[in-house]
């Protein structure tokens, strides 16, 4: 399908219209050009009245997929409170299947009133069958509750080199993150490729056309 943008103004282009066929620009002009290109073909003209056009951005270097699975979980970015985060994470528990954790990223608990991070009572009292695990904003830290702790195999007794794990409050740092993130549930090709397109629609938002992805071997499957 043809279609012309007018009244535009292009980066580093004295042009000030182009035509497109599907997802090919095949003709950068003037609006007289574009519109007598495309008038006999009925093609739609949009008037971008005088927006700013620029090529689609490269990202060289970015986690893809991951970005889909943190999409697809619980974002916790905005939340400013241990309250939100609860209100959120109760939210995925009414979706989630069995078998399914609850994965979720982003809060900082520096923005809370009261500093404190979600503890492994507070995740109790959400559930105490469904494994939770929320990472910290800086992807170092985690909180979880008592059901995740048992997947992943710690004990108060666990003791991780290079890690962490506060069993009494259900934080895991650093290297001790490991042994949380081996008892995910794996997620099969489909549901890898099900991330992609959610990653993929949410860096189009942005601009974002192509990318460089280096997730992918990190994934144990024959992709």
């Amino acid at each position: 399908m043809k279609k012309g943008y007018i009244n535009c103004n292009i980066w580093q282009n004295p042009a000030t219209a182009f035509a497109t066929s599907d997802e090919y620009i095949i003709k950068v002009g003037t609006n007289q050009e574009i519109e007598e290109l495309l008038c006999k073909e009925g093609a739609e003209i949009i008037d971008l009245k005088g927006m700013f056009v620029v090529p689609g951005f490269v990202d060289s270097h970015m986690h893809l997929a991951e970005l889909g699975m943190y999409l697809s979980n619980v974002v916790l970015d905005d939340c400013r409170s241990n309250e939100e985060v609860v209100v959120k994470v109760k939210e995925k528990l009414a979706t989630t299947k069995a078998g399914e954790w609850i994965i979720g990223r982003g809060y900082n608990e520096e923005s809370f009133p009261d500093h404190q991070k979600p503890t492994r009572k507070m995740l109790d009292e959400i559930s105490t069958e469904v494994p939770i695990a929320l990472t910290r904003a800086c992807g170092h830290v985690l909180s979880a509750n008592t059901a995740a702790l048992n997947a992943a195999g710690i004990t108060e007794h666990t003791k991780v080199e290079g890690g962490n794990i506060d069993y009494e409050n259900g934080f895991v740092e650093e290297n001790a993150l490991n042994n949380i993130h081996n008892a995910y549930p794996q997620p099969d090709v489909e549901k890898i490729k099900e991330y992609i397109h959610i990653g993929a629609r949410y860096a189009n938002q942005f601009g974002i056309t192509t990318v460089g992805s280096d997730d992918f071997l990190a994934v144990a499957h024959d992709y």
